[in-house]
């Protein structure tokens, strides 16, 4: 807790959890740090994808504008910070990288 308020994401997590800091100004990116909004869009493009082509295998005679009515509901920003709040997503972040090892091991990292 005391990393994420020195940080300033303390205030931030709690308030969003609330329901408050819709409106608020994003700070600037850290200098010396890449944005990341393309791979932000692409995420937000694969999530799409897949909940459309989920919808629409399982429930083939949804109307179309009912699996666009639930595509958008499901990725608005407030529910999917909700959500990122809940898993853990800020501790994941700031976590200290340890190592990676893939189940199938194609990719390891050495444990520092």
């Amino acid at each position: 807790m005391k990393r994420q308020q020195d940080l300033g994401i303390a205030s931030s997590s709690s308030s969003m959890e609330d329901g408050e800091g819709e409106g608020e100004a994003v700070q600037p990116p850290v200098e010396g740090f890449e944005s990341h909004a393309r791979l932000a869009e692409e995420g937000r493009k694969i999530t799409v994808d897949t909940l459309k082509g989920y919808l629409r295998s399982a429930l083939p005679s949804l109307p179309e504008e009912a699996v666009e009515a639930v595509v958008t509901s499901l990725t608005e920003d407030k529910l999917l910070a909700h959500v990122s709040f809940h898993i853990g997503t800020v501790d994941l972040i700031l976590s200290e990288v340890r190592g990676i090892v893939s189940i199938s091991g194609f990719c390891k990292l050495p444990v520092k």
